[in-house]
């Protein structure tokens, strides 16, 4: 079937947006501008950002959490060698490096807003610290360098981060109509001929089951889809939409082919819901990154490189209790 949605992606590059994910759900990519290498911060921190240090430990304890679901995905259960053309130890290093920096940004930035935890929320982070620890053995520990300071600062850092976001805007009225958000499931025949696609729809004019006819014309294996708005051809997408549960349309022209299509469900209600919320989040994150990237340009990132060349991906334990988890669990 003829539409508009790109290949599937091979296999690391979808892992590649699983370890892009943050806990703070905004795209996190360095900027390009004031990014500087240096050798003379402690050995403790990993990075500074507007004067705000984040720790070697958060960046083990992140990197911990990549590699851990890395391998959950990967059918061998081993690392690859290479993602998204950087040899797997860059590739988790370098998002771990750029999360951290616009944790540690937005940090700057909420320090100058004058953006803090209230009582309750500080009482959460350090919650989420004292379990996340006690998820971890002493080896785990050990190779993770993580104290219960440290931990309680990690976690500050992150909800400070989420809470300067929600600050920037709640001027800003986001909205995701139903409509907009609605996924449907459709039954389809397509045939490259016109007089073709025309017998079919006459059959079924004729009463005979959709199913049946689809089997004597359908050119394309697959005949059901799911949709949500922006996945297929315009045309194809309109007629679709516009058909209630248990429809039929018309012989419908789309990029050089003909199609019929039938409606099974006019709304998916639970995935309607579920989209609703992902175009929500992804409106509010193009909001943010219009109000917060000026900023983030102007912003002077120091990256303590002797301490990243220390770190091997590979020497890094693997977890059963992911600090993300445990923020989305007990913060979020």
């Amino acid at each position: 079937m003829h539409t508009k949605k790109k290949n599937k992606a091979k296999k690391w590059f979808v892992i590649a947006g699983i370890i892009i994910a943050g806990i703070v759900v905004f795209t996190i990519f360095f900027n390009g501008k004031g990014l500087y290498f240096t050798f003379g911060m402690s050995s403790s921190t990993a990075l500074k950002a507007g004067g705000e240090s984040t720790s070697v430990m958060a960046a083990r304890v992140l990197i911990a959490d990549e590699k851990t679901k890395l391998l959950d995905v990967a059918d061998d259960k081993l690392l690859p060698s290479t993602v998204n053309g950087e040899t797997v130890d860059e590739f988790v290093k370098n998002n771990v490096k750029s999360r951290l920096s616009r944790v540690a940004t937005l940090n700057s930035m909420a320090k100058k807003k004058g953006v803090v935890l209230s009582h309750v929320q500080k009482e959460e982070v350090d919650n989420a610290a004292s379990i996340y620890l006690q998820g971890l053995t002493d080896e785990q520990k050990n190779n993770l360098q993580v104290s219960r300071d440290k931990l309680t600062t990690m976690f500050t850092q992150f909800k400070i981060a989420e809470e300067m976001k929600n600050y920037l805007l709640s001027d800003d009225s986001i909205e995701v109509s139903t409509d907009e958000a609605r996924v449907i499931s459709v039954l389809y025949i397509v045939n490259d001929s016109e007089e073709e696609i025309n017998k079919a729809l006459k059959e079924l004019k004729e009463g005979k089951p959709f199913y049946d006819v689809a089997a004597n014309y359908n050119s394309d294996e697959a005949y059901t889809a799911e949709l949500r708005r922006g996945d297929m051809q315009e045309e194809f997408e309109n007629a679709a939409y516009a058909l209630k549960s248990g429809e039929v349309s018309d012989v419908v022209s789309c990029d050089g082919k003909f199609y019929i299509i039938k409606c099974s469900s006019d709304n998916e209600q639970s995935k309607t819901d579920a989209n609703k919320e992902y175009l929500l989040e992804k409106k509010r994150n193009e909001a943010f990154e219009e109000v917060f990237l000026p900023y983030e340009n102007d912003t002077y990132i120091e990256i303590n490189n002797s301490q990243w060349e220390k770190i091997n991906v590979e020497n890094i334990t693997v977890t059963s209790v992911l600090f993300d988890d445990i923020y989305r669990q007990y913060i979020d």
